[in-house]
């Protein structure tokens, strides 16, 4: 008998992104009230994210976190990544506001 086959872990990218989602949703528990600053700091800054790793994130899908009760925090955060860092590259080239270097 063949053992039921063990699903693959997610990627390392969406695991962090989805972690970051449920650790930071709630503005007054976050070190950044502002979205935009948790976003660039606690999420890109932290972990060293390149501009591919932020297009994972911006492609991640909330349907997995859809029967959280705290999804409307969720998407609010993940909106503001997609508002921030989701510019449209086939034209600026660039993913909008993506930092250049870890000082700004």
């Amino acid at each position: 008998m063949d053992p039921t086959p063990v699903p693959p872990p997610p990627p390392v990218i969406e695991h962090c992104y989805r972690e970051f989602l449920v650790q930071n949703y709630d503005p007054g528990e976050r070190e950044y009230p502002d979205p935009a600053d948790q976003i660039r700091e606690v999420l890109i800054h932290s972990n060293y994210l390149s501009q591919r790793d932020i297009e994972i994130c911006l492609g991640f899908d909330l349907a997995c976190m859809a029967d959280r009760r705290d999804i409307e925090g969720i998407r609010t955060l993940h909106e503001a990544l997609k508002s921030e860092y989701g510019g449209r590259p086939e034209q600026s080239g660039d993913l909008g506001k993506l930092p250049t270097s870890r000082g700004s």
